[in-house]
């Protein structure tokens, strides 16, 4: 249904480049190293693969390295959004409640379920069939189906139909419910949304 390719075991080229990746401190922009020169590398001689890797302490997560998010993922996790998760680490506490709309393949989702524990609730919403696959993928391998309810579902402020417009160029996070983001290039699906207080 998804086309998806099956999960390999990392070859060693990848164990030793995100080795060394994985040192890279977190200043601005020096995530370039690994996006423009380590990840193309590895890419140009490893195509239509996908691994289960350790992203952060005691998460596991199954990415694409050649795909815009799960190639931070696989490379650089420390540096994955790490600004942003240490501000809602601020706010988020064990026992809350954290709702991932356009959660993609759950990276949000896995980090805020660790977080929140197996008292609090993780609500992830995405509407995009090959990101949903892989979103469950993860929460299966992370054991975290208590914590995780996730739906594929599209989020608006109505019950409405929209068309979702798809990014062909490896950014599974790319996809948008805006028609000139793209200007209609690529394929697009129709979603099915709901507001998020019904949901």
């Amino acid at each position: 249904m998804t086309d998806l390719p099956p999960i390999s075991m990392p070859p060693v080229s990848f164990r030793l480049l995100s080795k060394l990746t994985r040192n890279i401190p977190p200043i601005p922009h020096a995530s370039g190293l690994s996006n423009r020169i380590v990840k193309p590398l590895f890419c140009s001689l490893h195509h239509n693969e996908r691994y289960r890797v350790e992203v952060w302490d005691g998460i596991e997560m199954i990415v694409d390295p050649a795909d815009c998010v799960g190639g931070n993922l696989a490379f650089i996790p420390q540096l994955y959004d790490v600004w942003e998760r240490a501000a809602i680490n601020k706010f988020l506490p064990h026992g809350g409640i954290f709702i991932d709309i356009g959660a993609n393949i759950g990276a949000y989702s896995l980090w805020a379920a660790k977080r929140v524990g197996p008292n609090g609730r993780v609500l992830a919403y995405e509407a995009e069939p090959k990101n949903f696959s892989v979103l469950m993928e993860n929460i299966v391998i992370n054991g975290f189906e208590r914590i995780i309810q996730a739906q594929r579902i599209g989020v608006s402020d109505t019950n409405e139909s929209l068309t979702l417009q798809l990014n062909d160029a490896s950014n599974s996070g790319g996809h948008s419910f805006i028609p000139e983001v793209y200007g209609g290039l690529g394929m697009s699906i129709a979603v099915a949304c709901e507001p998020l207080a019904k949901l």
